[in-house]
């Protein structure tokens, strides 16, 4: 029951977070999902040793840590992805304020120069 806890107050969580817009919607269905199959896992745990019996595997536990362990290594390389996209952004757009600036300067400079 405490896994079933543990699930439905991440999908609440989750949820909250969204609302507040803390979090976007396009991670939104990644961490609710991960907080159903929580809840579903502790709802029904058959489930867990069916998919183990089905892959072969004598311990079921292992099956749940191999998914999470490949959940979180597919969110970290997505999440590296847009870190990376928005290096790339910061980049641009600090070279894009330093052009403007200098273009400032050169209209102040022009300004100063026709006033004396």
């Amino acid at each position: 029951m405490l896994a079933a806890a543990i699930g439905l107050s991440l999908g609440i969580f989750i949820f909250r977070l969204v609302l507040k817009r803390r979090l976007e919607e396009k991670y939104f269905l990644l961490w609710f999902g991960s907080g159903a199959v929580i809840f579903l896992l502790a709802l029904l745990p058959g489930i867990l040793d069916r998919a183990a019996r089905a892959l072969g595997v004598s311990y079921p536990p292992s099956v749940l840590f191999f998914f999470a362990n490949l959940f979180m290594l597919i969110m970290l390389l997505f999440l590296s992805v847009q870190v990376s996209d928005l290096q790339e952004k910061n980049k641009e757009l600090a070279q894009h304020v330093a052009l403007l600036r200098f273009e400032l300067e050169e209209i102040k400079g022009k300004k100063r120069g026709k006033a004396e």
